[in-house]
């Protein structure tokens, strides 16, 4: 397929993000190209990617000193962090070396927060290999870790020098991960743009990895993305309809089991009554073709009992 290309606009800090099938060639033709420049190139990649797409994997990091990053939220840790930095320094990379992110948005945030506080700060590459990095994590420069006590309290805002966007490995991505992601996208329609949402809800079929729908849908949501990025680079978040926080305080709850978590969130948020008029974010169709496109099973979504007692709880 045609690769697409469009650009976060920030001045001297703009980068392109390149969405494509089978970017590889492009993807390693970046890293001869700074490797001529005489730079050093390492890559942090996600453990489970490595397993689960050796093919992708063996293709991007011959010869590339790796570091594989565990799966799991718990990665985004002080402990692997300091491995990553130990990584960094036994490898000698300094200030004009490059880091390559590959993986879904725990080895993204890792490896950028790794990134900018190396030496005071490194470029680094995003290459998101899930659905919902696709569409978020891998714009707009947010990286960091978890504390015991929260997420996220630890970080910096570092953008990436480039993003590369390849739809062919999401293959191989679990189908769990891509409701997750598939959720981040009717989202972005709901909260913002009303011509995808309607897009979204007249589809056919429910999207998958297949789908040659699915690079004009990810391509609207990083464009959308890098429109709030430039709008407000340090708290670029999409939230017009009040609808993100609660999902994001929804998703956290332990009624709800991980990864199911986003998209039954989401779902469970679209169902909260508006604090003005009380009325439901959507109508009892929207969600349940809602459900269809998230691919969302019944039986992990919360009952209308569950519904009432988050409302009192977020208020």
């Amino acid at each position: 397929m045609k690769e697409d290309s469009l650009t976060v606009h920030l001045e001297d800090r703009s980068y392109p993000i390149k969405i494509g099938r089978g970017l590889e060639t492009t993807i390693i033709s970046e890293v001869d190209s700074l490797r001529k420049e005489g730079k050093k190139v390492v890559a942090l990649i996600d453990q489970g990617l490595v397993e689960g797409n050796p093919e992708f994997c063996s293709k991007l990091l011959l010869s590339l000193p790796t570091f594989e990053v565990p799966q799991g939220e718990t990665s985004k840790s002080v402990a692997i962090l300091e491995k990553a930095w130990n990584f960094l320094a036994t490898n000698r990379v300094d200030r004009s070396s490059c880091l390559f992110a590959i993986g879904g948005g725990v080895t993204g945030d890792l490896a950028g927060f790794a990134a900018a506080s190396f030496l005071r700060g490194i470029a680094f590459y995003q290459v998101p290999t899930t659905l919902l990095a696709m569409v978020d994590s891998s714009v707009g420069g947010k990286t960091g870790i978890n504390l015991a006590v929260g997420k996220n309290l630890v970080g910096s805002f570092h953008q990436p020098k480039e993003v590369f966007i390849d739809l062919e490995v999401l293959k191989t991505l679990p189908q769990r991960e891509f409701s997750a992601g598939m959720a981040e996208v009717i989202k972005y329609g709901m909260l913002g743009n009303r011509g995808l949402y309607d897009r979204l809800l007249a589809l056919g079929k429910p999207l998958d990895s297949t789908s040659q729908e699915l690079a004009e849908f990810v391509s609207i949501c990083c464009s959308d993305k890098a429109l709030i990025v430039q709008a407000d680079e340090l708290n670029n978040i999409h939230g017009q309809l009040g609808l993100d926080q609660p999902v994001k305080i929804i998703a956290g709850l332990p009624l709800l089991r991980p990864p199911d978590s986003i998209p039954t969130a989401f779902i469970l948020g679209t169902q909260l009554p508006d604090k003005t008029t009380q009325d439901r974010l959507v109508t009892y169709d929207e969600r349940q073709r809602i459900i269809e496109l998230a691919a969302v099973a019944e039986e992990n979504l919360p009952s209308d009992r569950s519904v009432l007692g988050i409302c009192t709880l977020i208020g």
